[in-house]
């Protein structure tokens, strides 16, 4: 569903567009001009307005719908004038720190490509401590249903990057929703788009990067969904 928001001044418009804008870059560690590209965007559409301090055209609300869509990033909270912290990562063993919300970082990987051998979501290496709003806006799902994985390979190219990070709501298993899920397949850890086969006796694994990784077909039995990807990020140097 689209969000429309009424915005009386263009100025404060722009001044908090270009926060969102500032805030995608850090919390992903890409590069604006990069996600330019993923969004079908030229690069100065989100460059021009972070750097030059001359510019004063609005920041459409397509455009940041475009970066939200890549970069799983909510620009919606810096509308209602109330931006987003950047999330923090901690010791695995860390306690809830007053109202943010802790999500398990696991020590496995999902593989974009040929498949990450795993056996259980069991090593929690770190945890993400999100501002509780912050995830209000990406999920109602409780974050004790929620995990945050490493990405592999580049088969979801321009979705997904090597070495990403995305988060996994574990409760939502059926294919009826629209994105990414990750799932296991023969012993592999992998995150792809599902649809369903001919009379729904199959699942068919799609890839973004199609003209390497062409659609795969697949028995029912063969398949166990683990979760659809709702935010996407970047490991931090």
């Amino acid at each position: 569903m689209t969000m429309h928001i009424c915005i009386d001044n263009v100025a404060d418009m722009s001044k908090w567009a270009v926060e969102y804008l500032k805030h995608v870059e850090r919390t992903t560690g890409r590069k604006l001009s990069a996600i330019a590209v993923d969004a079908d965007l030229s690069s100065t559409t989100l460059t021009r307005p972070v750097n030059s301090r001359d510019y004063k055209f609005q920041v459409k609300q397509s455009t940041l719908e475009a970066v939200e869509r890549v970069t799983g990033v909510p620009w919606a909270p810096f509308a209602s004038g109330d931006p987003i912290p950047d999330v923090e990562t901690v010791d695995a063993d860390t306690p809830a720190i007053g109202s943010r919300q802790m999500v398990n970082v696991y020590d496995v990987q999902a593989a974009a490509g040929d498949g990450a051998l795993v056996d259980e979501y069991e090593a929690i290496a770190s945890k993400l401590s999100f501002p509780p709003d912050y995830l209000r806006h990406i999920t109602s799902t409780n974050p004790v249903n929620l995990a945050i994985i490493s990405v592999t390979g580049g088969s979801m190219v321009p979705t997904l990057h090597h070495d990403d990070i995305v988060m996994v709501d574990t409760t939502k298993k059926n294919i009826a929703y629209d994105g990414m899920f990750v799932l296991r397949h023969d012993g592999l850890l992998k995150v792809k788009r599902l649809q369903w086969g001919p009379g729904k006796q199959t699942i068919i694994l799609i890839s973004d990067n199609t003209q390497l990784h062409p659609p795969e077909e697949h028995a029912l039995d063969e398949i166990e969904i683990l979760g659809r990807v709702i935010w996407v990020g970047a490991k931090q140097p």
